[in-house]
């Protein structure tokens, strides 16, 4: 007769309760946990082009450099940095700074992404952002939490979608300029 091995069921359990923490963990990750990447393209002065990209985590780390907020006419508050603070991320060769020198050209600014669910490319010059204000917030936040995949409940279109970034700010509710889903920001030095 062969022997029947036993079965630890004190062993099994503890693996199940770990199993079961950690599909709990990974299932209520924040949607900035997943690296999303948005474009940054400079359209230089000799019409050459440097493109990159930034991710979440180092977006995350210019919000910590540089905090921006802006509370909507609805109370909604908007958090993340400056828009002048991620144009510095890529406005030269120096990625810690703002150029104000190259800024004062007076070079275009271009958000692309949507708004109310619908394209939207919005610009901006760079003599609008030289202050190290919140005028123009790029926010990863709302009301305190990352901005979800799922959207948001909206009475006129449904659900409407704000991730990954969201610019908006007092120097866009006057001119409804803000811009929801961002995929990319443009430099046109030329």
């Amino acid at each position: 007769m062969k022997k029947q091995k036993s079965f630890n069921y004190g062993r099994t359990h503890r693996m199940i309760a770990i199993t079961l923490v950690m599909v709990m963990v990974i299932g209520v990750m924040p949607a900035a946990a997943a690296d999303w990447p948005v474009n940054l393209n400079r359209l230089n002065a000799d019409d050459s082009w440097t493109n990159s990209t930034i991710s979440n985590s180092t977006f995350i780390n210019l919000t910590e450099n540089e905090f921006g907020s802006f509370t909507d006419p609805k109370a909604r508050v908007w958090n993340g940095t400056t828009l002048r603070k991620l144009l510095g991320h890529f406005d030269d060769n120096d990625d810690t700074t703002f150029n104000s020198t190259l800024a004062a050209s007076n070079y275009t600014v271009k958000v692309i992404g949507k708004n109310k669910n619908a394209d939207r490319t919005s610009i901006f010059y760079s003599s609008e952002i030289t202050t190290n204000t919140s005028k123009f917030v790029v926010a990863d936040k709302l009301n305190g939490t990352y901005i979800s995949t799922a959207g948001y409940p909206d009475p006129k279109i449904g659900t409407r979608y704000y991730y990954p970034l969201k610019l908006h700010g007092w120097g866009c509710t006057d001119t409804e300029r803000s811009v929801e889903e961002i995929t990319t920001f443009i430099i046109d030095l030329s």
